[in-house]
């Protein structure tokens, strides 16, 4: 149960260019690569990157999706090139006297910025470790509003397209009768679906379109799929705005209400995630309205034309 995804440390993803940009202004990480005894993780002619980098780079990420970074070798290949690329960015900017004091200051703010996030993520990390086990708060939330997991009848279903967009709508027809016959006298229902379905989204999976409740398909398919009863059956051909469909029922779930169990983690993640909105805003409330708090009207209305709407102490 992946509670500690929350919106808000979602949105520290968002700092990576943040993280990139302090390297216009830290030199010390420069001077750190020349140092014996570092691991170097890549190194290139004019530069290198050092695990312990990799690793700061990534505090940008959720927690729970830091260690599967670094272990994922697509994404690990993406960090190192991101950061490559903006060091040796960095490095010219230097090289060419590019940096002035503008952009200092532009980067020391991003990289506040950055750090606040971090630090803000940290507080409410710790703050849902404090709510502890929420399974008591959850069965009660589930009491109150049982009704709101309610679900109703689905079905698991797969088919095969026969587009009209390439071909005639008789020809279409004709192909799709074909199928069709061919999988009621036993032709095996996904290898039809993976050589001859115009689907691309579904028929690599031999057709299957998974779980779907009646609204989620056009009517004409909704209503062949939603008649269909036994596991196995095949509707007859079926023609919509995109062609001829040909649809297996692999199972239906008859309507009814989520189990506490079945809904259990997803209401211990709504619960958390609400508590946790309401620490940040409260967090947030306290330092955007610090009482001496002073705007200066007057440079204010020089850059807007206008004066501030913002409450003065």
């Amino acid at each position: 149960m992946k509670i500690l995804k929350n919106q808000f440390l979602r949105t520290t993803a968002k700092c990576a260019a943040l993280l990139c940009a302090t390297t216009l202004i830290n030199t010390s990480i420069a001077h750190s690569q020349n140092l014996p005894g570092n691991d170097f993780l890549v190194t290139w002619k004019s530069g290198a990157i050092t695990s312990k980098e990799i690793e700061a780079d990534v505090l940008k990420l959720p927690p729970d999706e830091r260690v599967d970074t670094l272990k994922n070798p697509r994404i690990l290949l993406q960090v190192i090139d991101n950061l490559q690329v903006y060091r040796e960015l960095a490095a010219r900017a230097k090289q060419e006297k590019k940096i002035t004091p503008e952009v200092e200051l532009a980067a020391a703010i991003a990289a506040e910025r950055h750090i606040g996030l971090l630090y803000l993520s940290s507080v409410l990390l710790k703050y849902r470790e404090g709510l502890g086990d929420l399974t008591t708060a959850a069965q009660e939330h589930y009491a109150l509003n049982k009704t709101k997991y309610d679900k109703p009848e689905r079905l698991n279903a797969a088919h095969i397209l026969i587009a009209t967009k390439n071909r005639t709508q008789a020809e279409a027809k004709k192909l799709a009768d074909s199928l069709r016959e061919q999988i009621v006298k036993g032709a095996d229902f996904a290898a039809l679906a993976r050589i001859h379905s115009d689907d691309t989204g579904t028929k690599e999976a031999g057709g299957v379109l998974g779980i779907f409740a009646r609204g989620a398909m056009v009517k004409p398919f909704e209503d062949a799929a939603f008649s269909l009863q036994k596991k196995g059956e095949i509707s007859p051909v079926t023609l919509t705005q995109f062609g001829f469909h040909i649809i297996l029922l692999n199972y239906r779930e008859s309507a009814g209400t989520s189990t506490f169990d079945e809904v259990k983690a997803e209401i211990a993640d709504e619960l958390a995630n609400k508590a946790v909105a309401q620490h940040r805003d409260a967090l947030v409330s306290t330092i955007r309205n610090d009482p001496t708090l002073k705007i200066n009207e007057k440079r204010f209305e020089a850059y807007t034309g206008a004066v501030p709407t913002r409450k003065q102490p």
